[in-house]
């Protein structure tokens, strides 16, 4: 993915493209090609584009929180509807740990958990836990820490989700 990212000349792409490659940069660990991707999508004439779709302004801020700058990623997942972005619940919460604001982050992530269940994939429900895990630790919270673990660990199983089981 680095060196297809590398070679990407997003002038020529179509704008349906552009925040599945962001989102492909940011986890190949190239967040400012993301940035490069949808900055003039996601901004016009120095403003949040009103054009912009929830899901670029939710990536664009997820690679902001790898750059560094997760308060104006906060800012800017302000104008997301998670209904319709259930992953702006969770870069949310990105934007919080990266500022040691783990308590901040746990409703966040019970509501991210909560959406996916309704409506995403059980590898979708399974992040949102992995990150209310690492929340509730480091908040030592451990019996519901326990509790998330043990549905973590169980959803994993039944899914066939076991390249998950690392993170637990």
């Amino acid at each position: 993915a680095f060196v297809f990212m590398r070679h990407i000349r997003h002038h020529h792409l179509s704008p349906a493209w552009l925040a599945p490659l962001a989102s492909l940069s940011r986890r190949a660990g190239m967040p400012l090609t993301g940035l490069r991707l949808l900055n003039r999508q996601v901004f016009f004439a120095g403003r949040l584009n009103p054009k912009a779709s929830s899901t670029e302004i939710s990536e664009y801020a997820a690679c902001l929180i790898r750059v560094g700058s997760p308060q104006e990623a906060r800012k800017i997942l302000a104008s997301v509807d998670p209904s319709e972005v259930p992953r702006a619940f969770l870069y949310q919460a990105h934007a919080l740990f990266a500022d040691w604001r783990y308590a901040e982050a746990i409703p966040l992530l019970q509501a991210f958990v909560e959406e996916c269940q309704r409506t995403r994939s059980a590898s979708e429900v399974v992040v949102g836990l992995v990150n209310l895990l690492a929340a509730l630790v480091y908040e030592r919270r451990h019996e519901e820490a326990q509790k998330v673990f043990t549905e973590a660990e169980r959803l994993t199983q039944k899914e066939g989700l076991g390249h998950f089981l690392g993170n637990l």
